[in-house]
C-alpha cells in the first residue's frame, strides 16, 4: 500500500477531462495511485506526504517532463 500524497495549492490543475477544464487554487489527494478528491482545504486521514504546489502547474501522466512537456503544453 502506498503512502498518502496531498498536493496542497496547486496554481494550475489540468484535468484533461472532456471539457478541457482547469482548476486553479486546489489540493489533490491521492492514495493508491487513485485520485480520491480535488477541493479546497482537504485534510488526509492518517500517515501522508503532503507537497505544496504553490506556483506549479499540475498534470495528470507527465513521468518525463524535460523531454515531453513542450509537446504536451502545445
Amino acid at each position: 500500500m502506498n503512502q498518502p500524497l496531498l498536493i496542497k495549492n496547486a496554481d494550475h490543475i489540468l484535468t484533461m477531462n472532456d471539457q478541457h477544464q482547469e482548476l486553479r487554487g486546489r489540493d489533490i489527494l491521492i492514495s493508491n495511485g487513485q485520485i480520491l478528491e480535488i477541493g479546497t482545504g482537504l485534510t488526509p486521514i492518517g500517515h501522508h506526504q503532503t507537497l505544496n504546489a504553490l506556483g506549479c502547474v499540475v498534470t495528470p501522466g507527465l513521468v518525463n517532463t524535460h523531454h515531453h512537456l513542450y509537446q504536451t503544453l502545445t
